[in-house]
């Protein structure tokens, strides 16, 4: 649903930059699919800026935005398939 996906977007947002976010991201990509909802692991694409190591710069947010986007396009094409 709209909600889900944004949900776990929010999610792994604020798991983004804690030090044990791939366990935490293994976490949520389990209980996403017991669910049955869209994951997308932020940490993948965007890293922290040099300048605080925790927001993401220009370069980051622009890496972030096109995942989404690729992503949300995905979903689309699997509700549209299905």
């Amino acid at each position: 649903s709209f909600f889900g996906i944004f949900f776990i977007i929010f999610l792994l947002w604020m798991t983004l930059f804690t030090p044990f976010f791939k366990l935490n991201d293994y976490i949520y990509l389990k209980v996403c699919e017991n669910e049955n909802i869209y994951f997308l692991d932020a940490s993948s694409y965007a890293n922290p800026s040099s300048a605080d190591q925790e927001h993401l710069d220009k370069e980051g947010h622009r890496l972030l935005a096109d995942a989404i986007f690729k992503k949300i396009s995905e979903i689309e094409e699997n509700v549209e398939n299905e």
